[in-house]
């Protein structure tokens, strides 16, 4: 039996992250960078994290663009695989793991693959 959520890869420590920023991703890969780009672009001092969960286990095309760019960029994260397709899965999957890998998190924040996030994003949202 497929597990429900595959943790692929952790980047940086992720034991005094308090804002955690989720993020699925559904066969975009392009505008999964994009929106990851706007993320790493954020004007917060706060430390944050951001968990890609991969809804597609098949193609797993934002799995490894997702990794890439966090090797690239060196920002902290974990990629999972989120089996069971559908939004309200990938959420849950990515949520359980932000609680069970970000003991600091306070705030826990959603992004789609399909959107843009203005610099000012993460501290509009925590204010």
């Amino acid at each position: 039996m497929t597990p429900r959520v595959t943790v692929e890869h952790v980047f940086g420590a992720l034991d005094t992250v308090e804002i955690v920023v989720t993020l699925p991703t559904f066969r975009r890969p392009d505008h999964l960078i994009r929106t990851l780009d706007t993320l790493a672009a954020q004007t917060t001092s706060r430390p944050f994290a951001i968990v890609v969960m991969e809804n597609d286990d098949e193609r797993l095309e934002g799995r490894e663009a997702a990794r890439a760019w966090f090797e690239r960029t060196g920002q902290t994260g974990i990629v999972i695989v989120a089996h069971e397709r559908g939004n309200c899965s990938a959420y849950n999957a990515g949520w359980e793991t932000a609680l069970n890998h970000c003991p600091a998190m306070g705030h826990l924040l959603v992004i789609d693959d399909d959107e843009l996030a203005i610099p000012e994003w993460i501290e509009r949202m925590v204010a």
